[in-house]
């Protein structure tokens, strides 16, 4: 061990690659299962689990399974021949077959001694909602490969499912939500006679331009990246600049894994200097080799294809490659097409050294992933913050609300009673003698009833507005929806808090005004008085005994008891109105709080959401692990310290 350290102080940066993956793969590939280990408690436990389902769950199988095939994930925009590389790689032709996927699923391709007559087909659970004749015909997955159910089929059972999903994707590709099948990959055996890489799994994608569901196949694109071994990134000769091609390149970049550059159809290019010189220019900072290919060549030449099979064009390239205008020397095609020089590349690079490949892909991806863990916390911690800031206001503003609707009621309603009582004493002033009989000329109860619902309504929406208050105080709880780097895909917003409505009855004043009578004598004298020569004699008579007052009195004694009918009905009407409003503002005041309580618990208890966010506060607080170098470095430095202090 200690040889081990020194060497890694000593030989410098240039000699990492060596020593970390290759002489000394065993120590790193021990290093990479335990903070592989880490890293995945460290997921469950700042509870990052439920947002990652393409993240690391578990230790790098690739390591733990030595007989699990190596992977090479190959790479490249639509119609840029990563099929027909396949089929020369292969040593057969497969891809144009049709009876393997095209566009809507990755493909998985291995070369064997003994092929399996199955194929593994791996399906997003939810095939099992959406299609479930599907599953009446092939039951539910005997295995599950991460989150994905594993069917294994015939090829009969295969060919018709291509079918149907091959239907429904071209069926639904010009309208506004384009079919995506559940089915997210399919994996071939096939005889490994002629293969390049025999027992190397090959990764074909759909082409990167083709893929339509950002949340769907563009994570699984990541997904099938992490766990490659190697990639293949296929671009065309005569479209080096490609965006799709260089955008990944950017975002895979950060898993350094091994990469070769197939620049093909190298057969259309007459300027071959530029072009190769505009390749290294554009790529040679991402990838470790680069292969100038005519695949459409290569795959002639490997599988002895006849030109007269070839459409047109495609035979004019094949000759003009080949430099006879007669006849077709196969091999001399093979050394023009450059697949002599792809395979040696694809042999020395891979193939023979597929474990210390395999072991820097696992230790880069577990780099990358540490990194990304940590960025993805912080985000998770500034979101569980944010909620949580919003459930404490939330709480406040209604507590406030109801305080505020309460007060805004008594006053409203205080006002209003005391509005009314002077009005009705005002009204009363005007009653008469002579309206005693008929006080509704003066004393309109319709209007103090007209007046009260006014008042209820406008009550009515004033409470209302101090709970919309509330609703526009509650902003909405954000949800991060990670992107495949770690950053923020999107945020999703969920509503903090209901529609809140009062439920208020018009209240009915429910009072009749009382009989008013002028008494027995002040209506004799009134009979009198009215006589024609008699009357101004008993008119004042009435007034020397006391008429004048005593008509006072029954004006005074009338609105006395009109006041006595009115005020408490009044005042009743009042109580009743409070009542009921105090009544909705419990009940607003109970649905809107089990509205925030219940629109909070999405993300879990209070209690639960603290100690999350404590835990990721700790977690943002901890130093970053530091690379495997440092440690050896480290510990070689201290070790030499100590030799020399002794």
């Amino acid at each position: 061990m200690a040889s081990i350290l020194e060497n890694v102080v000593q030989d410098g940066a240039g000699q990492l690659g060596s020593i970390l993956f290759g002489a000394n793969g065993e120590l790193t590939w021990r290093w990479v299962q335990d903070r592989r280990k880490e890293l995945v408690q460290t997921v469950e436990a700042v509870s990052l689990r439920e947002r990652l389902p393409f993240f690391a769950t578990s230790t790098d199988e690739a390591l733990e399974n030595p007989g699990k095939p190596f992977e090479v994930f190959i790479v490249g925009s639509v119609k840029f021949g990563k099929s027909t590389l396949i089929n020369a790689l292969l040593g057969q032709v497969i891809a144009p077959t049709g009876r393997y996927p095209k566009t809507w699923c990755f493909n998985r391709y291995i070369a064997v001694d003994r092929p399996s007559e199955h194929a593994r087909v791996l399906v997003e659970p939810r095939l099992f909602s959406a299609t479930p004749a599907l599953v009446g015909r092939f039951g539910n997955p005997k295995e599950w490969e991460g989150d994905l159910g594993v069917f294994r089929l015939t090829p009969r059972d295969v060919e018709r499912l291509i079918a149907e999903e091959e239907q429904k994707t071209v069926a639904s590709l010009n309208t506004a939500n384009p079919y995506v099948s559940p089915i997210i990959e399919i994996e071939w055996q096939v005889p490994a006679s002629r293969a390049v890489l025999k027992g190397i799994r090959l990764v074909d994608t759909m082409g990167l331009n083709g893929i339509r569901e950002k949340k769907g196949h563009l994570n699984r694109l990541t997904w099938q990246f992490r766990r490659a071994d190697a990639v293949i990134w296929v671009v065309s000769a005569t479209n080096l600049n490609d965006a799709g091609i260089r955008e990944q390149l950017h975002e895979f970049r950060r898993f350094a894994k091994r990469s070769v550059l197939v620049v093909n159809r190298w057969d259309e290019v007459t300027k071959k200097e530029a072009v190769r010189d505009r390749a290294v220019e554009l790529y040679s900072p991402f990838v470790h080799e680069t292969v100038f290919l005519s695949a459409l060549a290569a795959e002639v030449a490997v599988n002895r294809i006849p030109l007269n099979s070839l459409l047109g064009e495609q035979k004019a390239a094949v000759m003009k490659l080949a430099g006879s205008p007669i006849g077709l020397n196969y091999d001399d095609l093979l050394q023009a097409s450059g697949f002599p020089q792809l395979r040696r590349v694809l042999e020395e690079r891979l193939q023979k050294k597929q474990r210390e490949v395999r072991i820097e892909a696992a230790y880069n991806r577990l780099r990358t992933e540490q990194a990304d863990c940590r960025r993805m916390a912080s985000t998770l911690a500034e979101e569980l913050h944010s909620n949580l800031a919003l459930l404490t206001n939330l709480r406040e503003c209604l507590r406030s609300s109801v305080a505020e609707a309460t007060e805004t009621v008594r006053a409203n309603l205080d006002g209003c009673l005391a509005e009314l009582q002077a009005r009705v004493s005002k009204d009363l002033e005007l009653l008469t003698y002579e309206s005693l009989s008929d006080p509704r000329s003066v004393v309109d109860v319709q209007a103090y009833q007209n007046r009260l619902r006014a008042e209820q309504q406008r009550t009515c929406e004033a409470v209302e507005a101090i709970f919309a208050k509330l609703a526009n105080r509650a902003s909405a709880y954000v949800k991060v929806e990670f992107a495949t780097d770690g950053g923020v895909a999107e945020q999703l917003a969920f509503p903090s808090l209901g529609a809140i409505q009062l439920k208020i009855d018009p209240v009915a004043l429910g009072v009749a005004l009382p009989h008013l009578s002028k008494g027995t004598a002040n209506q004799v004298w009134d009979f009198l008085s009215s006589v024609p020569i008699l009357g101004g004699i008993f008119e004042a008579l009435d007034m020397l005994f006391g008429g004048l007052a005593r008509r006072a009195n029954k004006v005074q004694e009338g609105r006395e008891r009109i006041r006595q009918a009115l005020l408490p009905k009044m005042g009743e009407a009042i109580d009743e109105i409070e009542g009921a409003f105090k009544g909705e503002i419990v009940r607003l005041q109970d649905l809107a709080g089990g509205d925030i309580e219940a629109h909070a618990r999405r993300y879990g208890q209070e209690e639960e959401i603290l100690d999350r966010l404590r835990r990721l506060r700790e977690f943002l607080a901890s130093p970053e692990p530091p690379p495997l170098w440092v440690e050896l470095t480290l510990k070689a430095l201290n070790r030499h310290r100590w030799r020399k202090s002794s």
